[in-house]
């Protein structure tokens, strides 16, 4: 289980301090010579709590029945927040997971094998940034099947209005999507209430934003199911008019072997996009088309692909390439 800890802004997300926990029958619960001590540094620190231990990687004995995760975290300036859960391989059968926010006393379910979001707010309440504010525990009690999968999500100007589409598998009982705008990446407001097919085959939907400002965009889909549960997309941006000419990859490392291109004012047309191996080895991705000089546009990467470090070579209308660096988890 990784644990990454992001302040977001109008620039995007960007990684301050993370910690990881291995599960393995040959660790114990104690803390020992097989964790690793979390050295303090003097900006943002999110960290594992254990005894008295401070801890940036715990090696635990495999779950039984329950376990608890306590983090901590100190020297939190008034941000927006978001905490990148990524847990591999601890889906068991009838296990099930929740992070729990100690100060708005919520609990969120998370994925075991699966990367989950959660957004959260320091503000002047000195209790929002407590330095325990946050656990995950694992329990049978926990377990409940998700009722939807988010696939993507893109959002592009189309003359002065701004078209959202998003993806979605696995659909069943959801209740409604929302589409909830923002114009700084932090506080959201609700535009647009959309009904569900709640068919288990791949579907997507789209909204079209007639009231977009010429600035920065930021859209996500906030889902609903029928007994309450709440699950978020990934945030789409937009950048202003006159923003400078960019492509942004994120996020970045990347998860679940999908990458989310951002275009700013780039030239109309279709862009070549390759994954470049450091052996040499090339392979044609796909080619993507932007029709309005700015949008969001997903890839995916080889079902196959090894983690490591790659390269991404976007070829424009222009023959003009662009090179971004990504890492793969």
């Amino acid at each position: 289980m990784r644990a990454n800890l992001y302040v977001v802004d109008a620039n995007g997300a960007t990684l301050v301090d993370g910690n990881l926990t291995n599960y393995n029958s040959i660790y114990s619960n104690a803390v020992d010579i097989d964790d690793a001590w979390k050295m303090t540094n003097p900006g943002i620190n999110f960290g594992i709590v254990r005894e008295t231990f401070n801890l940036v990687v715990e090696r635990r004995t495999l779950i039984g029945l329950t376990d608890t995760t306590f983090f901590r975290m100190w020297n939190l300036p008034q941000y927006h927040y978001r905490i990148r859960f990524v847990l591999k391989n601890l889906n068991h059968p009838g296990m099930g997971a929740i992070v729990k926010d100690n100060y708005l006393n919520i609990e969120t379910n998370i994925g075991l094998n699966d990367t989950t979001y959660y957004d959260f707010n320091v503000d002047a309440n000195s209790a929002s940034s407590g330095e325990t504010r946050f656990q995950v525990i694992f329990g049978a009690s926990y377990f409940a099947p998700v009722d939807v999968s988010f696939t993507g999500i893109q959002a592009q100007r189309k003359g002065k209005d701004v078209f959202v589409e998003w993806g979605v598998a696995s659909e069943t009982s959801m209740e409604s999507y929302i589409v909830e705008h923002s114009a700084d990446g932090r506080n959201f407001q609700a535009l647009q209430q959309v009904r569900p097919y709640n068919t288990p085959v791949f579907k997507t939907y789209n909204y079209n934003d007639l009231k977009a400002s010429s600035g920065d965009n930021f859209y996500r889909i906030k889902g609903i199911s029928i007994n309450g549960k709440v699950q978020y997309s990934p945030v789409a941006t937009v950048r202003s008019i006159n923003a400078a000419q960019s492509i942004t990859v994120y996020p970045n490392p990347v998860v679940n072997k999908t990458v989310q291109l951002q275009f700013n004012n780039q030239p109309e047309g279709k862009y070549n996009v390759t994954l470049l191996h450091n052996n040499g080895v090339s392979q044609q991705l796909s080619t993507i088309q932007v029709n309005s000089g700015q949008g969001t546009q997903s890839v995916n990467l080889p079902y196959n692909l090894i983690p490591g470090v790659y390269r991404l070579q976007l070829t424009g209308p222009d023959n003009k390439m662009t090179v971004k660096n990504i890492q793969v988890l």
